[in-house]
């Protein structure tokens, strides 16, 4: 049996998961639900939760799986209130949980890099808003905008017709469900959080990993024939076989999918209420939201001055 230590998930907000059905091109109002994406949809979540969580012993039936989705797919929740900037929906602001139940999904994906978020808009005003405000407004400013460059993340650099390098990304080239951050991609994405990455001896690292595994969770080691992990590479001799090892406190979509390649992947999750959710990615490993900051500074030399980096975490105090 393999045991994991993972952060409980937002269960709510659900109908902005959104993501593309791979047959008919169109909008899904579900994404895949659970941190390795286990559940393709939140019917088949539902019933597995009645059965597992719940232990009954009857699966429910159609009526009762619509009304659990239903219910579900009607929780809001969001930060209402900052201590230093007051009512987030004040001054023109769309702060809060009321605001985010009235965006629906009245967008459209496109392969250039959306604005994820419009929250704080009205407060990018000298002169008609307060330090804090500005702060706020800035931080979403930099999270939309702030252009740098993404290598060697599966999932990412090797997905959806990208090769290599995306030198003009931005936070919301993965954060990009309008006002609530999640991914319209599935599968998940490998950032080299809590396994070996510090270890990868492919070069396609240009940054290591600051949160390394730590003693207080499992560590598994996996053998995976040479080139079946993308952007990564630490070759180990057993029994004569050369193999690449890839240690990690959490095998993520691998764990569902049986490929090496899956290995330590996980779904982008909804960032509306991180003020109450510390630590943060999905063991923990980020005690606060400074860390979670530093941590893809240095992962992807963003170049984040001080006040950069307290602006951004302003702004995702606040969603």
């Amino acid at each position: 049996m393999i045991s994991m230590y993972r952060r409980i998930l937002s269960s709510t907000n659900l109908t902005r998961n959104a993501t593309l059905d791979p047959a008919t091109g169109a909008i899904q109002p579900q994404g895949t639900i659970m941190w390795d994406g286990r559940e393709p949809n939140l019917d088949s979540q539902f019933i597995d939760a009645t059965l597992g969580h719940a232990q009954a012993t009857t699966a429910p039936g159609s009526v009762q799986v619509t009304q659990g989705v239903a219910f579900e797919t009607g929780l809001f929740t969001a930060q209402s209130y900052s201590t230093a900037a007051g009512n987030l929906s004040a001054g023109g602001a769309t702060g809060g949980p009321v605001f985010l139940a009235t965006i629906g999904l009245n967008f459209v994906p496109t392969p250039v890099t959306p604005l994820t978020f419009n929250t704080f808009n009205a407060w990018i005003l000298p002169l008609l808003n307060s330090a804090a405000r500005m702060s706020i407004a800035r931080g979403q400013l930099i999270f939309n905008t702030r252009t740098f460059a993404i290598t060697g993340v599966r999932g990412f650099n090797d997905a959806g017709g990208i090769t290599g390098t995306l030198p003009i990304s931005t936070c919301s080239s993965c954060h990009n469900i309008l006002n609530v951050g999640s991914d319209f991609a599935p599968g998940g994405r490998h950032l080299g959080i809590g396994d070996n990455s510090t270890s990868d001896k492919s070069g396609n690292q240009p940054a290591v990993s600051t949160l390394p595994p730590t003693a207080d969770q499992p560590l598994f080691s996996f053998l995976c024939p040479p080139g079946s992990i993308g952007f990564f590479s630490n070759p180990v001799t057993v029994n004569g076989a050369t193999y690449d090892e890839f240690q990690t406190t959490d095998p993520g979509v691998g764990l569902i999918t049986g490929r090496c390649n899956d290995l330590g992947k996980f779904k982008v999750p909804r960032m509306n209420g991180l003020a109450a959710r510390a630590p943060y990615f999905h063991n923990g490993n980020a005690a606060t939201l400074l860390e979670l900051v530093e941590f893809y500074n240095t992962r992807f030399n963003m170049g984040l001055s001080a006040q950069d980096k307290q602006d951004l975490v302003n702004f995702m105090n606040s969603l």
